[in-house]
């Protein structure tokens, strides 16, 4: 009996896997990048702030609609993660002002409100960013 048969043998017969439980992950909820890009931005609540990664116009303009109507939503289906029940934002969307490439578009986000304030009806209204301001960047 050569060595191989010996190994198979003493494995019950199976010759490519073993019996073995499957490791425990260190956490097992996975955090999303856009639940961390909503509390940059709940931490500077009023500030405009630019994601750094680009998106193509279409995706740009679904993910602005949505997060300046997640307020709307029932919060089980929510589209992003990391939106809390009743809070608004104001978003737009478009290329930089720095940038070459019109399929690179960005999207300006501002946190206005966590929802435990006045009920309203209505979205807050738009306040676009003067051109002097500085935009500061979501990630």
């Amino acid at each position: 009996m050569d060595s191989k048969e010996n190994s198979s043998q003493g494995n019950n017969g199976n010759r490519f896997t073993v019996p073995s439980l499957p490791p425990i992950p260190a956490s097992s909820q996975r955090r999303s990048k856009w639940a961390s890009l909503f509390d940059e931005c709940r931490a500077q609540a009023g500030l405009w702030r630019r994601t750094v990664e680009p998106f193509r116009p279409t995706t740009a303009a679904q993910i602005a609609s949505d997060i300046r109507n997640a307020w709307r939503r029932d919060p089980q289906k929510m589209r992003l993660r990391g939106m809390l029940e009743g809070e608004r934002w104001e978003a737009v969307w478009g290329p930089a002002p720095e940038a070459t490439d019109p399929d690179q578009c960005f999207i300006w986000l501002r946190f206005i409100s966590d929802g435990r304030g006045a009920e309203s009806d209505s979205p807050p209204a738009l306040r676009m960013v003067p051109s002097d301001t500085a935009i500061e960047y979501a990630w």
